[in-house]
Order: C-alpha cells, then structure tokens, then sequence
C-alpha cells in the first residue's frame, strides 16, 4: 500500500478505487491506472511503478477478478487511525 503511494504519488482515494484490472504488472513496464473520476484533475493517469512493486502485487493479485479491489482499505475517516497504527508498529 505505501509503496504504492510513494511510487506513484496516488491519493488515498486513488489508491481505494484501483481493481486488479487497473494495474499492468507484466511486460517490459509496469504501471498503474488511475481512472478520471478519481484523479485531481479529471484526467486518466498512468503511473509507472517498480518491477520489484510489480512483481510483489502481482503474488497479492495475480489470482483475483478484474474488478475486484486491490487493498481492502478502512473507510476515508478511518485512514489516519490507520496510518497511526502503522506508524507506532512501525
């Protein structure tokens, strides 16, 4: 999730809304697509990633539906509770 973040500079409602089916995990480049409806500024993104991150998401996706969601991240109000968490465990 955080490599993510870093990698490709995706809000976390970006992050929320990516499916199995927006990320491109083989080929010669790996990357991820940020849809209009949930980008700043209304545009499709595509974001380069690591083929390291790719090869990682790739073993936590690899088996799962296009549409179904990547992470299975707490609610938009939750999401400093969770980063707080990660945080102190850290």
């Amino acid at each position: 999730l955080y490599a993510i973040a870093i990698q490709t500079g995706l809000r976390a409602n970006e992050i929320r809304s990516l499916t199995r089916g927006k990320l491109q995990l083989t080929g010669s480049t790996a990357y991820v697509i940020a849809p209009a409806a949930t980008t700043k500024n209304g545009k499709t993104a595509k974001q380069y990633i690591q083929k390291e991150l790719a090869a990682e998401l790739l073993n936590l996706v690899g088996k799962k539906l296009a549409g179904a969601a990547v992470f299975n991240l707490p609610s938009p109000f939750d999401m400093a509770d969770m980063l707080r968490a990660d945080m102190a465990q850290a």
